[in-house]
Order: C-alpha cells, then sequence, then structure tokens
C-alpha cells in the first residue's frame, strides 16, 4: 500500500474507543504516549531507503509489508526516556536507532532494558548512549538481532565484546567503542559475523589476530586518525578467509611492509584505502598481483604496466592518465571500474600551451597521442571516474569526450572539464547506458547553450545529472527551449552554475521519480517556475538559489509534496510569501535566508504548519535568524558521505 494513503490516519487518530477496532489486514497500529513523541517514524521505501512517516505518537497506522525504522534523539538526561516503547509488539518495528545529545553519565543512562520485549528487532544503532556490558547482556532476548552499530559508546570496554555473545544471529557488527585488543578475543563468539567495522586507538595489534577465529568473516573495515600502522596490518595474515578489507584514515604512512602481510591473505577479493597515508612503492604493490582472486584494487602503481598479469581485475583506482599506463590496462579486459588522476594537462587544447610542453613530450612517442583514446580497449568499461588534478592540469574538453564515445557500456561517468561546448555534450549524449553523469567545470573555458543540454535527452537511463560549472555557464545564446523530457528516471538533478531562463524551469514537469533538487547559482527562479516542482511525488531534497518569491503562489502548492524532509531556499523570500507555506509535516529541516523582514507573527506561522522541524531557520537583513524553540521529541538525522582521494601519499 502507498504510504500517503495513511498520512492521514497517523499520529493518533485512533484513539479510546478506536483502539480496540481491528484495523485492516494490510495495516497495523502502533501504539506510543499519546501525550508526547517518542521519536520519528520512517517507513522503507521500494529502494530499501526511508521515508519519514511521522512522529512517534499516539496510535499510528502503518502498512504492515514495509519495514518500520525508529530513530529516538536523547536530549534531556532523564534515564527513563525509552519508556514510550513499553506497548510495541516484538515484531513491530525492524530497526531502531537511539542516539543522544549529550555524554551519558551512569546517572543518566538510558535504560536499554525497556527494549527487551523487541525480540523480533533486526537492527539497532546506539550513540552515545553510555551502554554498558551489563546492559547488553539485558537485551540477551534480542535473538534477532543480524546489525549492531555501536556510535562513540567509550564505556562499552571488553565486558561489552564478551556480552555479544548472546547474539548469534549477528551478521554485521560496528564497534566505535575505543575496544582493546584483550576484547578482541570475545568476537570469535559470534558465529554468523559477516562484516566487522573497528574504530582504531586502542588496539595495539596483537588482538587483530584473533580475528582470525571468526568463522564467516568476509569483509573487515579499520579505521580513525591513529592507531594504524605495518605492525597492525602484520597481524592480519591469519584471516585467509577474508574476501574483503578496508583501510581508512592513519596518521602514519604504511609502506611496502603493509602489502607484504595483505599479500598473503588468499581469498581477498577487495582491497580498499580510503584517506590513507601510505609510502608504497611499485615494488610493493607488484606483491599484490600473486592474490589470486583480487578483484578491486585501491594500491596503485605508477606504472600500470605491473597489473598486466591481474586479468581478474574489475576495478582500479588511482592509475596516472598517461600513454604508458593507458597501454597497460587494455589488457585488463574485465575491467569495469577505472579511477584516474590528473597529473598533468591531458592535451594543448586548454590552458596555456606554453606549460603543457612536458605533457606533449610524453605523447612524442605514442602513436596514438591522447592518452584518452586507449580507453576504447576497455570494453566492459562501467565506470569512469576522473580527479586527482592540479593547476596544470586542464581537464577534459570536447576532443577527450569525442574519444569516449566508443564506451557504450559506460554507466557511470565523472569528470573535471575545461573547454566543455556543444559538441562535447553531443559527445556524452551518445553514452545510452549512462546512469549517473557528473561534470565538474574546473575553468572558464565552457560553453554552453539550450541546444548543447538538450542532446543529453536521449540518456533515458540517467538516474543522476550533476554539473557544477564552478562560474556562470550562459544558456541564453539561443532560442531553443530546453528539452530533458526524455530524463524520465532521474532521481537527483544538482546543477551549480548553470544559467537558467524563466521558461527553462518547465523541464522539471513529469519528473515523477525525482528525490533530489540542487539548483544553485542557476538564476532567478520565477515564481511561476515553482508550480514545476509541486507535481514531483518523490521529492524529498528541495535547494534552491536564487529564488523570487514574492506573492507566495509557488509556495502554496507544495502541500502535494507528501514526501518532502527539507526545504533550503535564499533569494527574495517575502513575509507574505512565507505566510500561504501550507502544512508540511513530512518537512524536518527548514532553512531560509531573505533579503527582506520576516515578521515574528509569520515566523509562528511557520512552526504551526511545519510541526516537525527542530529549528525554524529564517535569515533576514539586520539581524540573526529567528527560530522558534527546539521541539521537544523531534529527533533529526544526518547523513554523510565519503569520497575516496588518493595521490602517492594518500590523506
Amino acid at each position: 500500500m502507498a504510504c500517503a494513503l495513511l498520512v492521514g490516519m497517523a499520529a493518533g487518530e485512533l484513539s479510546g474507543a478506536g483502539k480496540a477496532l481491528n484495523p485492516p489486514i494490510d495495516v497495523k497500529v502502533l501504539h506510543f504516549p499519546a501525550e508526547r513523541s517518542v521519536g520519528d517514524l520512517l517507513v522503507e521505501d521500494e529502494s530499501d531507503g526511508w521515508d519519514f512517516f511521522g512522529p512517534a505518537q499516539g496510535n499510528v497506522v502503518v502498512p504492515v509489508d514495509r519495514n518500520i525504522k525508529l530513530t529516538i534523539h536523547l536530549v534531556g538526561p532523564r534515564p527513563d526516556d525509552l519508556s514510550g516503547l513499553a506497548e510495541l509488539g516484538p515484531s513491530d518495528l525492524h530497526e531502531l536507532s537511539i542516539q543522544s545529545s549529550i555524554r551519558r553519565t551512569p546517572a543518566s543512562r538510558p535504560r536499554l532494558k525497556s527494549l527487551s520485549h523487541l525480540t523480533g528487532l533486526r537492527v539497532l544503532s546506539l550513540g552515545n548512549t553510555g551502554v554498558t556490558g551489563q546492559q547488553m547482556e539485558s537485551l540477551k532476548s534480542l535473538s534477532s538481532l543480524q546489525s549492531l552499530t555501536f556510535v562513540r559508546e567509550h564505556s562499552f570496554g571488553s565486558a561489552g565484546l564478551a556480552a555479544l555473545k548472546n547474539f548469534a544471529a549477528l551478521e554485521y557488527l560496528d564497534c566505535y567503542t575505543r575496544p582493546i585488543d584483550a576484547g578482541l578475543k570475545h568476537l570469535a563468539q559470534l558465529p554468523n559475523l559477516k562484516r566487522l567495522r573497528l574504530r582504531m586507538g586502542g588496539i595495539r595489534g596483537p588482538g587483530l589476530a584473533y580475528l582470525a577465529a571468526m568463522p564467516r568473516l568476509e569483509r573487515l573495515t579499520l579505521w580513525g586518525t591513529t592507531g594504524l600502522t605495518d605492525q597492525h596490518i602484520r597481524y592480519l595474515e591469519g584471516l585467509r578467509r577474508l574476501k574483503s578489507l578496508k583501510l581508512w584514515g592513519n596518521d602514519t604512512a604504511l609502506t611496502d611492509a603493509s602489502l607484504a602481510s595483505i599479500s598473503k591473505l588468499a581469498a581477498l577479493e577487495e582491497l580498499h584505502l580510503v584517506r590513507l597515508k601510505t609510502d608504497f612503492t611499485d615494488a610493493g604493490v607488484a606483491k599484490l598481483t600473486n592474490i589470486p582472486k583480487l578483484r578491486v584494487l585501491g594500491a596503485s602503481p605508477d606504472d600500470a604496466s605491473i597489473l598486466a598479469g591481474m586479468e581478474q581485475l574489475e576495478s582500479v583506482d588511482g592509475i596516472a592518465l598517461n600513454s604508458r599506463n593507458m597501454k597497460a590496462l587494455a589488457g585488463l579486459s574485465n575491467l569495469k571500474s577505472l579511477g584516474l588522476k590528473l597529473d598533468a594537462p591531458v592535451n594543448v587544447s586548454a590552458g596555456n600551451p606554453g606549460s603543457m610542453l612536458s605533457a606533449l613530450k610524453s605523447f612524442v612517442a605514442d602513436p596514438v597521442g591522447n592518452p584518452v583514446a586507449r580507453l576504447d580497449a576497455l570494453k566492459s568499461l562501467e565506470k569512469l571516474h576522473i580527479g586527482g588534478w592540479s593547476g596544470r592540469a586542464k581537464c577534459f574538453g570536447d576532443e577527450e569526450l569525442a574519444l569516449l564515445e566508443s564506451l557504450s557500456g559506460l554507466k557511470d561517468l565523472s569528470i573535471p572539464v575545461d573547454g566543455l561546448t556543444d559538441r562535447g555534450l553531443a559527445s556524452i549524449g551518445k553514452l545510452k547506458q549512462l546512469e549517473s553523469l557528473h561534470l565538474m567545470g574546473m575553468g572558464k573555458n565552457n560553453r554552453l547553450s539550450n541546444r548543447g543540454l538538450n542532446h543529453l535527452n536521449g540518456l533515458s537511463n540517467l538516474r543522476k545529472l550533476s554539473m557544477n560549472m564552478q562560474s556562470k555557464v550562459w544558456l541564453g545564446d539561443d532560442d531553443t527551449p530546453l528539452d530533458l523530457s526524455g530524463l524520465t528516471n532521474l532521481k537527483n538533478i544538482t546543477l551549480i552554475s548553470i544559467r537558467l531562463k524563466g521558461s527553462d524551469w518547465a523541464f522539471l514537469a513529469n519528473q515523477n521519480d525525482l528525490k533530489d533538487l540542487w539548483l544553485n547559482n542557476c538564476g532567478v527562479c520565477p515564481e511561476d517556475g515553482l508550480r514545476y516542482i509541486k507535481d514531483l511525488p518523490k521529492l524529498k531534497h528541495l535547494d534552491l538559489q536564487t529564488v523570487d518569491c514574492t506573492e507566495g503562489d509557488g509556495l502554496a502548492i507544495l502541500d502535494g509534496l507528501k514526501k518532502l524532509g527539507s526545504i533550503r531556499m535564499i533569494g527574495h523570500v517575502t513575509d507574505r510569501a512565507l505566510g500561504r507555506l501550507p502544512s508540511l509535516p513530512s518537512v524536518r529541516l527548514f532553512d531560509v535566508e531573505t533579503d527582506v523582514a520576516i515578521r515574528p507573527a509569520t515566523i509562528a506561522h511557520l512552526k504551526q504548519v511545519l510541526p516537525n522541524v527542530r529549528n525554524v531557520n529564517v535569515k533576514q537583513p539586520g539581524a540573526q535568524s529567528r527560530s522558534p524553540m527546539p521541539i521537544q521529541g523531534v529527533s533529526t538525522t544526518r547523513q554523510g558521505r565519503s569520497q575516496n582521494s588518493r595521490r602517492r601519499t594518500r590523506r
């Protein structure tokens, strides 16, 4: 059942005698205190993400065929904040997240025993709650638990790890608990654990050898800013069943000694190095060629010819883009994902020709000339990301994009561009399998028009479109209407410094799958342009700069966006316009920066129509942002993302 059909029945509609009524067979009722919200309820969507459903307050009707998640944000010092879960059934929740905004003392720790009746719970996340091993013992009835995450739980200790023996069904464990070596031996008691994530800092090294006794461990992540050295990696040599190793962050460079240890992991299929300092040599990387099943390689040599015999490789990252390396990669027929770095200009089509003399010399001996031409041999390539550029590297232009036309199977393309024109967009438009496109403008030589953007209209599989030109790219040189109507599968649009005219905003019409819309510095979004947003049923995040919203007609029609979770606008947004904002109970973040004064009465109206926003933030001239007091019991969630970055010394 679509969640939209249930919105009117949420948050206390069933009360009193209604509580005894039998709900329809395709829904169920979750019972929470009527007088306060316990937290936020989310319902799993069709793509395994989560949609905000409403506050956990009163009797809430939810669909029976969707997983339910409850997030609780503890803001007060009371230890009994979890008493509101008492009337939940054993399997009412699939996932529970409890996060505290303050560091808990023994007297203020939440009483986790209140969770012990939730025996069908599959996923539990605890953050800064002060949980102890004794408290985890009280939760041993949660026998269905498959995923357990601890964030900044420094009171957990080795006794806490020992208590995990009660959770035999665990498949995933994330320990941000400052574990020590002695405590790691207890993890061998988890017979079904497949994925383990450990925060480094308190582990000297020998304890990592205990992980070899874990019978089903396949994926291991070691992360932190300290405590990851060659010595630590040496103790991983016994993990002969390990399939994936991710090393994330350190303050001491890893050397070839670490690669020698990793080369002994005979079952390893994936090696990921993220923001990692290294001092590897090509000879050290060559040792990894002895791992027979290695498919994903994050430790890349300067000379890619070292990889020539690793025909099983499917993913390589951090290879310098030059003719020698591209020629070496041509023999990797199974390569699907390639990350390249630009240490020198690709060609002489952009920038100062004098600064590219060294690059020209490197091409003289290569009859192909431009190294990008050699990518043609990688017929299996699906993902191409190019980064690591310096001030000397003037990125891709039309010539390089023309050379990519033969990569007909490409699904994910992320490149820095300079000298991009409509001709280059025409080349991209021939990559019919593209699902994700990210263009980063690194100079002032990009010249586009509506006619050029319309070349993308045939990319019917495109789900993510991101164009950040950094400096304005004018699209008004012709009278061609902007037409992206063929991009019917878009879920995310990010346009920065793409100059749009008023009528161009119509390209948003009929984007029925769009979830995220970020249009920044794209020219003035007229109030009439907002009418194209009102019919985007799946939109969750709206970020617009610069907006001209005087009368509020565009805001008044947003009430149909039942999944909208965040609104951010910068521009001319008047008091009258904000006063016409309709009730949006799904919104949890509201941030407006305007150039005119807003009355306190209008702020009060915003608080009323945005009941699940903790802080209504309106920044206006001559005053600090006016925000009502936080609404107790309403939580916020934060998502972070990280990117891999690599150079010879990873950081």
